[in-house]
């Protein structure tokens, strides 16, 4: 996908936010929509695969998990030529949204995109869903996420306290080490001042203090979108 097209991507999601009068709390992967409008046809889906379930070293195995795991069948190539003011782009599954304001209920993100303050159990707000954006953005753009849980075999308790150990890892390391972590990432097409740009943006979402996360219409000012 190149650089320009998924531009265009995060754009449209960032704009979508901007018109909402509440927050998602369930930003993830498979929540974010997009298409460009072309028919859905038998042959440019993957053909299923079927991964055997390998357990874990000292892990008894058990009835507890599947023999195998089927691969979901992805369309193959559906956005290479995609033209940018045909590409649809929607947030969904609100099922777990909040009214702004509205922090009487445990937020529903998921674990490896859980901001820092909801980790910690500090008090938190609408700047979760930032924190969250700027994970799937990474991972838009590395197909890669930006922290990995090997959660099979480990209690809530273990995968909780390795994500934290992660998280302060990632913060201590600065800017300048994620901008290496993320450009070892990144097509060699990029471009230096596409992956400079990109940093300080990502980095600007990824921020621990939520109060120093810029809005979602803030984000539409920064010069990785607006060039």
């Amino acid at each position: 996908m190149s650089s320009n097209l998924w531009r265009s991507i995060v754009l449209e999601v960032i704009i979508r936010f901007t018109s909402m009068t509440f927050f998602t709390t369930d930003l993830q992967p498979a929540n974010i929509l997009f298409s460009d409008d072309c028919d859905l046809s038998s042959d440019i889906l993957m053909e299923p695969e079927l991964s055997p379930v390998n357990w874990l070293p000292k892990i008894q195995i058990d009835n507890s998990a599947p023999q195998y795991l089927v691969v979901s069948q992805r369309p193959r190539g559906m956005l290479d030529n995609a033209v940018f003011s045909a590409l649809t782009v929607k947030i969904g599954d609100l099922g777990g949204a909040m009214w702004s304001g509205q922090y009487d209920s445990l937020p529903v993100t998921p674990t490896a995109l859980r901001a820092p303050e909801l980790l910690e159990k500090c008090p938190w707000n609408e700047k979760i869903d930032i924190w969250t954006l700027g994970c799937l953005i990474f991972q838009l753009a590395t197909n890669e996420p930006l922290f990995p849980l090997e959660s099979f075999g480990c209690t809530a308790d273990e995968i909780h306290q390795l994500l934290i150990s992660r998280l302060h890892t990632f913060i201590e390391g600065g800017s300048d080490s994620f901008a290496v972590y993320l450009e070892e990432r990144l097509p060699s097409d990029f471009g230096t001042e596409s992956v400079e740009q990109l940093v300080h943006f990502l980095w600007s979402m990824l921020q621990e203090n939520p109060q120093d996360r810029p809005s979602a219409a803030a984000l539409l000012e920064h010069p990785f979108l607006v060039g």
